[in-house]
Parts: structure tokens; sequence; C-alpha cells
């Protein structure tokens, strides 16, 4: 039986966002519920039905209340800076006076003040929680930001009133199975929003204004430091920041290893899918044949399944999550992994090992390659064969478009093809790799193409033009596995040469070598919703980071 919103929601905050993200057309009532002292921090309540909701004492920093009915809910004592209340129905609540989020330009000096009450309560938080860098890091942010002057109470007046909130917290926030990154992701979003709102209604410059007209790109890391801690100077940067160009947003924190999960033999495949109930599965494939599904949060393995008789090569979950499907030497297997049940088995025409296996976005196309050569396409519900497609060269990789409208493939002749989904009518190829193309993926917009080969490189790619956009060449020896995060912003690679790297793909650089050890590391994948890579290869684990 499914859990309910109320204990998903009271079991862990990031679980229930991820459950709301699969769910946000689907009416969700919390009425009446006591969730008093409860951390909700940037919690999505869009469109959730919480009348007569007992919020009291409860962090609700960043929250997203947009078209929530709260109908005489009590939210006394209740911490809402940085909500967003947006049409969100409010007869009788308690207190009368909480404090809407404005939308228009008139309210912009309102706003701004309780986003800098917003900004420094969730800096409090991740220094409380011990994440010194993401405090830095909102930190320093803030000094780019078009910044109103504060209305005339002391920070540390303030912050005390706060900081008996978060306290009650700490604990939580100690103690979260993953560390959060959405820290960083609101205060970013907070900025681009006060930049916006300052160029639209700048302030007239006072005299001393127009003795510091210096831009935060001109200023030292010391005169930086400095205008945090003077409302003077803050004041000075705001006028600079009307004239001056829009600033880069902080750097992402990179993604650090957070849990390892131990098989028994080398993992050589891996994916992941986020449950009904909002918690991260992550499902593994190894030397031996078997298949094992853990729960993300807690490590714990949920089931393993020993049908295989030979290594397994690929895995692929459905969108819905009802169809486990398995690559191997001995062919195909379609499982419901809810209940490990085998469904049913493909064996190749020719013996061939599969390779690859691709699940099309719609759920109802399964694509294999295989060894010998040969693309398949499956209807996934019933295992009936759609068409075969020749290669004439090992097929290592295939990945489908975001709109289900195509596919792409690489294989030992060093060519990747893009290929009609609903006919196999070859569309393109794409020629620049010297060696066989071993892994494939795609953006999820659909715009680009990457590829990772034998030749030590990963290459990018337009893909409706087929042109090269550029080559990435960190990677010393073979590139086996690609993994582009849910955002399209982030590429993991992994290689021969024992290394998992990530990469900016809007920058197309280098940001970070993960993993650096003395074994091969076969796979990687994200997890579909948020930023959340796991990898394995011979050291017989599975990491996770974040």
């Amino acid at each position: 039986m499914a859990d309910s919103p109320l204990s998903i929601l009271k079991g862990d905050i990031d679980c229930w966002n991820r459950w709301r993200a699969r769910h946000s057309h689907v009416p969700c009532s919390l009425a009446g519920e006591n969730l008093s002292g409860g951390y909700y921090f940037e919690g999505d309540f869009s469109h959730v039905d919480l009348s007569g909701a007992n919020l009291e004492r409860a962090c609700l920093i960043g929250a997203n209340f947009r078209h929530a009915n709260l109908t005489g809910a009590n939210l006394s004592h209740a911490y809402t800076k940085g909500a967003d209340f947006t049409d969100a129905i409010m007869t009788g609540v308690v207190p009368a006076d909480v404090s809407i989020q404005p939308s228009s330009a008139d309210s912009t000096d309102s706003h701004n003040a309780n986003s800098i009450d917003s900004r420094k309560a969730v800096q409090h938080t991740a220094e409380e929680a011990g994440d010194q860098t993401t405090a830095d890091t909102i930190t320093r942010g803030s000094v780019a930001v078009a910044l109103q002057e504060r209305p005339q109470q002391s920070d540390e007046a303030h912050l005390s009133t706060e900081k008996k909130s978060i306290e009650q917290n700490k604990q939580a926030i100690q103690h979260r199975p993953f560390r959060r990154r959405t820290v960083l992701t609101a205060a970013i979003a907070i900025a681009g929003t006060l930049f916006a709102l300052s160029n639209v209604i700048p302030k007239a410059p006072s005299s001393q204004q127009s003795s510091s007209q210096q831009s935060p790109s001109q200023q030292s890391p010391s005169q930086q430091s400095s205008s945090q801690q003077s409302p003077s100077q803050q004041t000075n940067i705001t006028s600079a920041q009307t004239t001056s160009p829009a600033q880069p947003p902080p750097p992402v924190v990179p993604l650090e290893l957070v849990r390892s999960l131990s098989d028994s033999s080398q993992v050589w495949a891996a994916t992941t899918f986020v449950r009904d109930d909002g918690r991260i599965l992550i499902v593994g494939g190894n030397k031996e044949g078997e298949i094992k599904l853990w729960d993300g949060p807690t490590g714990e393995m949920l089931r393993e399944l020993t049908d295989h008789t030979d290594a397994i090569r690929s895995l692929a979950i459905s969108p819905s999550g009802q169809r486990l499907v398995s690559g191997s030497g001995d062919g195909i297997k379609v499982w419901q992994p809810q209940t490990g049940d085998l469904l049913y088995s493909l064996p190749t025409e020719s013996g061939a090992t599969v390779w690859t296996v691709a699940i099309s976005p719609d759920g109802q196309t399964l694509i294999s390659g295989d060894y010998d050569g040969n693309l398949t396409a499956w209807d996934l519900e019933s295992g009936r064969p759609l068409y075969q497609i020749k290669v004439d060269a090992p097929v290592w990789s295939v990945a489908i478009a975001p709109d289900g409208a195509s596919f792409v493939s690489g294989s030992s002749d060093r060519k990747i093809r893009q290929w009609d989904l609903a006919t196999g009518d070859l569309l393109q190829d794409f020629t620049g790799h010297t060696d066989a193309v071993r892994s494939v993926a795609l953006t999820p917009d659909g715009e680009m193409l990457v590829s990772g080969s034998w030749d030590t490189n990963i290459k990018l790619w337009d893909l409706a033009s087929g042109e090269l956009i550029t080559t990435l060449t960190d990677h010393s020896d073979r590139v086996v596995s690609l993994a582009i995060s849910p955002d399209g912003n982030t590429l993991a690679s992994s290689s021969v040469d024992s290394t998992l790297k990530t990469w900016d793909l809007p920058s197309q650089a280098l940001s970070k070598t993960l993993d650096n050890s003395d074994n091969w590391i076969l796979t990687v994948a994200f997890d579909p919703i948020e930023k959340t890579l796991v990898s394995g290869g011979k050291d017989q684990q599975i990491k996770i980071w974040q």
C-alpha cells in the first residue's frame, strides 16, 4: 500500500519534494493535519490543501505555497521568510497578518528586505549544519546581488529569534541521508530576481554612492567582505549594480561522496528511479549476473534478482517504474521491479551479448543493441519485435531522444548514427572518433549529443545539424560510460583510466575529478529528478554522489 502524503512529508522533505514532482497534478490534502514544529525548508506545497492544518513554529523558509489552500491554517510563530504564497487562499489564517510575498514591482523594497532576511537565515542554517562551503558560497554570492537597504533593525536582534527555530531543527539537518544542495540554488534564484528588480526601479544615487561607483567584479575580496558588514557600503553596491552588467552566479557546489553500497562482484551497470513515495531507488547489475535494488537514502538492499546466468551489461527503468529491463550475455529480461517478478525473457536471434538497452519516454518501446551489430526495437508490454537494423559492428550504446521521435547508437565502427524510432530509418550519422564509440547520451532538451570513445575523447555534437561542437580530452584511457544531469548542465564520465569526472556543459569545461582509484569505473547514472549521481566499477561498490 502506498505511503500517505502525511507519512512522506514527515519522513523526509527531499522525498516529499520528489513525490510532489511526480504527482504535481494529483489532488493532495493535508487538511487538518498537525505539522507543528516540522522542518519543511523549501518544501513544495503548491496546490496542496492545507486548510485547518497546524503549522505552528514550523520551518517554512523558502517553501512554495503557490495556489495552496491555507484556509484557517495556524501559522503562529512559523518561519515563512522567503516563502511564496502567490495565489494561495489565506482566509482565516492565524495570525491574520502573515506576510505574502509580493510579485508586483511596487513592492520591491518589502520583497528585498524579506529576501535578505531569508538568505541570512539560510546561511545560518548551513553553518549550524556544518556545511561551511555552502554558507560561504551564499555569503559571497550575496555581494553580487542588488540589495535594497535593510530596515532599521540589527542583524543580531533579527537572527536571535530565527536561531531558536533553526536550533530546533539542527538535528534533522545533521542526520539527513543526503546533504542538501538546494540551498545554493535558492540563493542564486533570489539573487537573479533581486537583480532584475533593481534594474527596473533604480535608486537615486546619494552623495556617498557617487564616490564609490564600483561594480562587484572590480572589487577585491577584502572589499566584498567589508561590504557585507557595512550597510552604507551595501547601498553603494546597489547603486553600482543598477548600471553594471549582470554578474555570473556563484559556482555550483561540487558533487561529494555521501554513501557506498557494497556488492559481491564488479558492478557493470547501474540506473536510478524515483519511487511513488519520493525515495530514490538504485539498481545495480554485476559481473555474476545479479541485479540488486537498494533504497538510496538508507542504503538498505530491498531485493535481489538472480535469473541471469551472465554479467549484466545494461539496465533501464521505464518512466512509470513498472518495468525494469536488463541486458546480458544470455539476452534480455523484463522485470516488475516492485515485486521482483520476471515478466518475460528475450533471447537474441544469434545469441549475441546485449550490451545496451533503452526505453522510450512513453514507456512503449524498448531498443536493444548487441555484439553482433543488431539494433532491435521491441514492444515493451508484449515483448514483440517491431523491427531490426543490422549495423555490422558491435553496438555498445543507445540513447532515445526526449521527444521520443528518434534514437542514437554508438558502435565499434567509430560511428554514431541517428535513427527514426518509429520506422528504424537512418536519419544521419556523426563521424569524428578514431576508435569505437562506447557510450552516447542526449541532453534533456534534445539539442546536444554527447559521445564517449575508446579513443579517450568525449565529443559534443549539435543533434539537429550534426556539427561537432567541441572535444573534451581530459581522460587518459577509454571512456566507457556517460550520464547527463536532469537540468542538462552537468556531464559525468567514467573511464578505464579509473577516474570519474564531471563537466560543466554550458562552458564545456572540466568541473572536477570525483573518483580517482585503482579500479576501472564502468557505469554512471543520474537520478532523473535531482542531481544525485551513482557510479559503479571493479571495486565492487556503487557510490552515491551528491
